[in-house]
């Protein structure tokens, strides 16, 4: 098992609804599962200088493999642009 915690400012709901509506059969497609997700008020501390999050989310994949294929998968590709639309600040934290 290898989990993505991962934290996101999102200044556009529509098109982020949209980049998870075309992710969701990649998800289903590689095994991946959301362990967690949460809206976040507010940042109490961070180490990057642009620390504004209003979502924190937890992924798990069933191995390294899988999470290295969803990456790739020219499905997820192909959405990612909509990913940068409608966020910025995206933090990969652990790993």
């Amino acid at each position: 098992m290898s989990a993505l915690v991962f934290s996101v400012n999102i200044h556009d709901q529509a098109t982020y609804a949209e980049y998870r509506r075309r992710i969701a059969p990649v998800m289903e497609r590689h095994g991946v599962t959301i362990r967690a997700e949460f809206e976040v008020g507010s940042t109490i501390s961070s180490v990057s200088d642009d620390g504004r999050a209003n979502r924190l989310a937890v992924f798990l994949f069933p191995t390294d493999a899988a999470q290295d294929a969803f990456f790739e998968d020219p499905a997820y590709v192909a959405a990612k642009p909509l990913l940068l639309a409608s966020t910025d600040n995206v933090q990969r934290l652990v790993p």
